[in-house]
């Protein structure tokens, strides 16, 4: 993973390299947070110089934030670092099937007489 400058000739800086998906900035843009497996990680950046610190692993956690269909969706972290919410799949076997119904007022007038 590369973080460039949108700064006219402004170079790339490599973050990761190792890989990562779902980047995300901290709120103060001074830390880049990505996924990488089931491992959450953070690497300080600089924002006066550019320059990206070693990414270090945050925590773990299987299958979190990968229910989202966009790349950078299914986490985000708080606006003072500390917190993370996470998306993730909650396994019921005994849950109930969801069931829609369309045109149920229809249906309703045939079975309830007036």
């Amino acid at each position: 993973m590369y973080v460039r400058s949108l700064a006219a000739g402004g170079g790339r800086r490599q973050v990761s390299a190792d890989g990562g998906d779902q980047p995300l900035w901290s709120k103060n843009g001074r830390e880049i947070v990505f996924r990488r497996g089931d491992a959450v990680l953070a690497a300080s950046f600089d924002p006066a110089t550019g320059e990206v610190g070693r990414p270090e692993e945050l925590f773990r956690k299987p299958d979190a934030g990968r229910l989202s269909s966009n790349r950078t969706g299914g986490y985000d972290v708080s606006a003072d670092g500390s917190r993370f919410v996470l998306i993730t799949p909650v396994g019921r076997p005994d849950a109930l099937p969801t069931v829609v119904v369309t045109n149920w007022l229809e249906e309703l007038k045939k079975k309830v007489p007036r």
